[in-house]
């Protein structure tokens, strides 16, 4: 069935309900910071009346990694999500999933760039109110949080700490929490791609693609063709130092310590002991430290950067529920 929710746009599919389970509303919507039509996965949890205005829900925005879209999570994320309400252990709530991606390199990091286009402000402003405007939500920051795995680890964080006027919650699942000692990995991973020899290019392999995707995003040159970046470091690996000071304006340690002590996000995030990211995740939490702000931090011990998904989602929503209950 199709119907109209929002003059924007409004064409929605309804996937169905089923026992126990929440509806999935596959929509889309008109974003003004992008200029585009955006697709975005709404779960709307058992009960949902869309005639029903005076009953209105929490909502929890997931942000996607690299090389996914709004689709992909659809057999952890959403599964997890359906058992937490039914059990009791979450209150029902709406779960968003929006579009990330982005061509020619897939992941837009949810940042503004010239070379992509103002991802950040497409979730922080004109999602948020496309979602509020379409369904019944309650529309205050203290019921909406932000979760996201990997790249969307990173974005929710950044929603988080730049927009705690919006999101009440953030939670990371194996997210890049640190830059400033991630451009020793970041050239490693890269060079794996050709073997040490020969120019850093997107095409080289998927460790270059996401540093070009990561350029896109923190460093771009529309000024500088064909690919219209600027890299981070040279071929030897050594850091750019201009360059990657426009790097370190994104980085969610640095971001921290611009937020106001009383507005500061309910925070949680967690790493795999054995991911090459949990060096990076430790530095973040002892700035944390530092700072003397409030956090959850969980090691999953064994776990590498996609495993064990549903038991950290859990975790992570059951957090950002009780937040939002505080609230």
């Amino acid at each position: 069935m199709k119907f109209s929710l929002w003059p924007y746009f409004g064409l929605l599919i309804w996937i169905g309900s089923l026992s126990g389970q929440g509806t999935l509303v596959d929509d889309r919507f008109y974003s003004p910071s992008l200029d585009t039509v955006r697709w975005v996965d709404v779960h709307l949890p058992p009960g949902y009346d869309p005639a029903d205005g005076a009953r209105r829900y929490p909502v929890v925005y997931f942000l996607h990694s690299w090389g996914d879209d709004h689709d992909d999570y659809s057999s952890s994320l959403v599964p997890t999500w359906d058992s937490l309400i039914a059990a009791g252990a979450i209150a029902p709530a709406i779960l968003v999933k929006p579009d990330g991606s982005v061509d020619p390199w897939q992941g837009s990091w949810y940042t503004n760039s010239a070379r992509y286009g103002l991802f950040e402000d497409y979730i922080a402003a004109d999602l948020v109110a496309y979602i509020d405007s379409a369904y019944h939500t309650i529309p205050e920051s203290g019921q909406r949080s932000v979760l996201g795995h990997s790249m969307g680890g990173y974005g929710a964080l950044k929603m988080g700490f730049k927009h705690p006027d919006v999101f009440h919650g953030a939670a990371s699942i194996s997210g890049v929490v640190e830059l400033r000692s991630f451009s020793d990995t970041l050239f490693a991973w890269a060079t794996e791609d050709y073997e040490g020899s020969g120019p850093l290019l997107p095409q080289a392999g998927i460790y270059s693609e996401i540093l070009y995707s990561g350029a896109a995003a923190f460093s771009p040159n529309m000024d500088r063709p064909p690919y219209f970046v600027d890299l981070p470091f040279d071929a030897a690996g050594s850091r750019i130092a201009s360059i990657w000071s426009r790097w370190l304006q994104h980085d969610p340690g640095i971001l921290a310590t611009k937020v106001a002590r009383e507005a500061y996000p309910a925070l949680y995030f967690d790493c795999g002991t054995t991911e090459a990211l949990w060096p990076l995740t430790l530095t973040f939490a002892r700035t944390l430290d530092s700072l003397g702000v409030p956090y959850r931090f969980v090691p999953v011990e064994g776990a590498g950067h996609s495993t064990h998904l549903e038991q950290r989602f859990t975790t992570a929503l059951i957090f950002l529920d009780s937040a939002m209950r505080e609230k």
